[in-house]
């Protein structure tokens, strides 16, 4: 079974929906049901029989606001991971977790390969790096995974921006002297768990084919979108940001490739497919709210993830009672009773048979009604 952090990310929201589509069980927490910064409460999730894997989605990426926030950057992008991966050690689990392009400095001119060395130029790509050396130091059962540029449906991105922007505004300036790849999260998420079969721990670069500029990208979409405004270039000297953003970050997948023995699709594949799951996600939301039935809701399957999250809230009821788990442990115990909740309203799962395997979890959906 996998554990998931920071799962209600972009690249959460992804290994979730594709690990649900594969019926493989997983236990998906954010930040309101486990903090990754207290060891002992992940620990008390490390308790739970049959983790096998942790993913790691958590982090902090706000690289402007970084500049300020030092401590709380560098807590949750360097200290965390390594804790993240001592648990990971304990339990015998495989580990993954992510890094970025910003850890290199530009000059090369070049895609950036695994050997390369890195030279930060802002506190987040800091506490990036000092993240990977931390873990691949403390585990040698730990993937980390540079990505750059990473878009998706859930929360926002820079592809979501441009579009709200194009809707109010006829003319656009974007930079063009930034370029890297976009990289869509299903991507990301998709060759993570091809990376995993494999078994070749390590420090990998996996984005999207291909390079283009901040402008290219926010040109793609808005052609892609129909928008008749005027797009202009800009520079980045134009912004007065105060984090230092490197000229040239594109990442060299070519290690990752060659391990899963496939090739990563392009950027622009990737934008497509986001814009496709972009305008059926925007269709959904009105068919929420008309009360049609909408394709996309797929929270009414019991599924064999929910079998063992259920397996363990009954193993934990009354160790949580005797206050020998955190009591932030409850925020997780009380997600996955309103899971249980939801699919007996339902009618997705059997009373008789979930009081027989579950009693004490059940008998508080029971009380509830």
């Amino acid at each position: 079974m996998i554990l998931i952090t920071g799962a209600k990310g972009q690249l959460g929201h992804d290994l979730q929906k594709i690990l649900r589509e594969r019926n493989e069980p997983f236990l998906a927490t954010d930040f309101q049901e486990l903090d990754i910064t207290d060891i002992e409460a992940v620990r008390a999730f490390a308790a739970i029989k049959g983790i096998n894997c942790v993913i790691n989605c958590a982090a902090y990426n706000n690289v402007d606001k970084a500049e300020e926030e030092r401590e709380l950057c560098r807590k949750l992008n360097a200290i965390a991971p390594r804790d993240l991966a001592l648990v990971a050690k304990e339990m015998g689990a495989d580990y993954v977790t992510y890094s970025t392009d910003f850890v290199f400095d530009g000059k090369k001119g070049a895609p950036y390969t695994e050997e390369d060395a890195p030279n930060p130029l802002s506190v987040y790509s800091e506490t990036k790096r000092e993240g990977e050396k931390l873990t691949l130091a403390a585990y040698d059962r730990s993937y980390v995974i540079r990505t750059s540029w990473v878009f998706g449906i859930a929360n926002n991105n820079f592809n979501k921006q441009v579009i709200n922007w194009s809707g109010d505004k006829e003319t656009l300036a974007i930079v063009d002297d930034q370029i890297s790849s976009p990289t869509y999260s299903f991507d990301l998420a998709y060759y993570t768990l091809e990376l995993l079969k494999t078994g070749k721990y390590g420090l990998y670069h996996l984005s999207n084919a291909g390079e283009a500029s901040k402008y290219d990208q926010a040109k793609y979409v808005l052609d892609r979108i129909g928008w008749r405004g005027e797009l202009r270039r800009a520079k980045s000297s134009d912004f007065n940001l105060p984090a230092k953003r490197a000229p040239y970050t594109k990442l060299d997948s070519t290690k990752l490739e060659t391990a899963i023995g496939q090739k990563l699709p392009t950027w622009q594949s990737g934008i497509d497919r986001f814009l496709e799951e972009y305008s059926g996600k925007k269709e959904a939301a009105v068919d929420a709210k008309t009360n049609t039935k909408s394709g996309y809701q797929r929270d009414d399957v019991f599924t064999t993830g929910d079998y063992v999250s259920f397996g363990w809230l009954e193993e934990n009821e009354q160790r949580y009672k005797n206050a020998e788990i955190p009591p932030s442990t409850e925020g997780y115990m009380e997600m996955i009773r309103k899971r249980m909740q939801r699919l007996y309203d339902l009618g997705k799962i059997s009373p008789q048979k979930m009081a027989a395997k579950f009693p004490l979890a059940w008998e508080k959906i029971v009380k509830k009604k």
